[in-house]
């Protein structure tokens, strides 16, 4: 069995250094289907076999052929045994134990990538589909890979629960590898993320805090391509903040996501500031009312964005595309879209953190802005709202609104309602 292994790894190994691609396409040429095929100039179709018998296949023992192939498709080809989405008394069974220690941040790499997959190829592996996002219209799938029970029950805990459908056809949009196991080479606890791979590999450690933020990074254009306006942050019915800080004032914590769907919390369950996890499965409804208020931050250090505004659909759609969007957006006519469609339901303020002489002020104003108005005033036109603190002077105003426009230009390409919201093109220099 071990030599069938390894020689089946040595098929596939070759087919998985052309790239992810080519694996999903193994992944999908697991199962037959019905094909056409013509002969004589006549069709006539030939019918999958109704059922496939496969040597030594037991998937309560973890031979399952499905889940190899699909792991092959995540860039892993199994050489051990591997479970799939085990309850959590099952996992619980399993034993292990996991370190939730604020792991060191390290640049991706693909030797790190592939030595990650290697390791984790010829280890017992525990694997959780699971999604973000608790409504199954704002979802995005994402598929932790571990060689530790006790990691794959806490990403249960964490995330949505996985929904139906054939594993032949399940494709992850962030794939987490996680080894615990001790190694020599990987002495210490580290976490590190690839975009344009779509994958977040972790060591030694779940800190679901840091998780969170590395997930977040990849899974953002991958909620607005599925008309899904993923919002990282924290809040209750009141008020959404998108940005740390915020706990102390909010019900959910890590995050919501608005379609046109609903509007529910990201993440099934919820981390302390230490990075440990519980599961609020009984407590917070999947699906919730949409917020009073979102509160977004930019980073105007020369404080021409005022310290606090109120924001008007198109005026929420510009900003977010220009000064507010989380780290990992690129598709920001899909985000400027759904924020001025999330807009005719709910109000939009901005703070502008650079614009604080004191950073602990931040906080403090934006808790307090929901229910607030606005009136217009200073260079960019927007409905300032008066704050309670000491902010900076105003630097180069005609400077920051042509840095603006230009972006929005960039970014918003066509969208002309969002890019005439933004402020007015400074006045050419006198001769």
């Amino acid at each position: 069995m071990v030599n069938s292994g390894a020689r089946m790894a040595s098929i596939l190994r070759p087919a998985l250094s052309q790239g992810r691609g080519v694996a999903n396409s193994l992944r999908r040429a697991a199962a037959p289907a019905p094909q056409r095929r013509e002969f004589a100039r006549k069709a006539f179709t030939v019918d999958a076999a109704e059922e496939i018998s496969f040597p030594n296949e037991n998937v309560a023992e973890g031979r399952s052929y499905a889940l190899n192939w699909s792991l092959c498709g995540s860039g892993i080809v199994p050489q051990n045994v591997a479970f799939r989405n085990l309850k959590t008394p099952e996992l619980a069974a399993a034993g292990g134990s996991i370190s939730t220690a604020e792991p060191k941040e390290v640049k991706f790499s693909k030797p790190l990538y592939v030595s990650t997959k290697a390791k984790l190829a010829g280890r017992v592996l525990y694997v959780q589909d699971c999604a973000l996002g608790c409504l199954t219209a704002n979802e995005v799938p994402v598929r932790m890979i571990s060689d530790s029970a006790a990691t794959a029950a806490a990403f249960k805990s964490l995330c949505a629960t996985t929904r139906g459908g054939p594993l032949k056809d399940y494709m992850e949009e962030v794939t987490v590898m996680s080894t615990a196991a001790e190694d020599s080479e990987w002495g210490t606890e580290f976490v590190s993320s690839g975009k344009a791979d779509k994958v977040v590999v972790m060591h030694g450690q779940l800190n679901a805090n840091t998780l969170i933020k590395h997930m977040s990074m990849i899974a953002t254009d991958a909620f607005l391509a599925r008309g899904v306006l993923p919002l990282w942050g924290s809040g209750g019915p009141e008020a959404v903040y998108l940005s740390e800080g915020f706990e102390g004032v909010s019900h959910i914590m890590h995050g919501f996501a608005w379609s046109e769907a609903g509007f529910c919390r990201l993440l099934m369950g919820q981390s302390d500031a230490s990075g440990v996890v519980t599961s609020l499965y009984d407590d917070v409804p999947n699906r919730i009312s949409p917020p009073g208020a979102v509160v977004m931050f930019a980073d105007d250090a020369s404080a021409t964005i005022p310290a606090a505004a109120e924001l008007d659909a198109a005026q929420a759609a510009f900003y977010y595309a220009t000064s507010c969007a989380p780290d990992g957006c690129t598709n920001f006519e899909a985000a400027a879209t759904l924020v001025m469609a999330m807009a005719q339901h709910t109000t939009f303020y901005m703070v502008n953190r650079g614009a604080f002489v004191n950073p602990a002020d931040v906080v403090k104003v934006a808790a307090g802005l929901p229910g607030k108005k606005g009136s217009v005033s200073g260079p960019l036109d927007l409905k300032v709202v008066s704050v309670d603190a000491e902010t900076k002077a105003m630097g180069d105003a005609p400077a920051t609104s042509k840095a603006l426009l230009a972006k929005a230009a960039t970014r918003c390409k066509g969208m002309a309602v969002v890019i005439q919201a933004g402020p007015k093109a400074p006045e050419p220099a006198a001769a």
